[in-house]
């Protein structure tokens, strides 16, 4: 990474322009969905998101740590969160070991329909304008 100041008509140009206006979008529709979710099934994007990720996953069933390499979260924020889940009885932790590699959220059976059911809220919430 090139250090010093950066040149100004580097910071005047069109692309750093387009790339501030596509985080503040960017921000502003995790803003909107995490409003939308939140309203439509009480939980926000992250806890949504974790959700998603388990159900795609064969087995329904991933490693904390792998969990948070793709949510681009710390080891401890993945931690948090998924305790958060495991509280609200929606992904049990499958740990047979002291080691974060070795523990699991899974979903079983019963999460799985109670996702199916949140997932058709969230649907008919979203796609009807509510």
């Amino acid at each position: 990474m090139p250090s010093g100041p950066a040149r100004p008509e580097l910071l005047d140009s069109e692309l750093v322009t387009r790339v501030g206006l596509l985080l503040e979008v960017a921000s502003s529709l995790e803003r909107r969905l995490d409003a939308n979710l939140r309203g439509a099934i009480g939980l926000p994007v992250s806890s949504h998101e974790v959700l998603i990720r388990l159900e795609r996953t064969p087995g329904h069933r991933k490693p904390l740590v792998e969990l948070g390499r793709e949510l681009a979260i710390t080891t401890g924020g993945v931690t948090r969160l998924i305790d958060r889940l495991e509280r609200d009885g929606l992904v049990p932790l499958d740990a047979h070991a002291a080691d974060l590699e070795a523990v699991f959220a899974a979903l079983s059976a019963e999460e799985q329909r109670a996702l199916d059911v949140l997932l058709r809220s969230l649907r008919d919430r979203l796609w009807s304008g509510r």
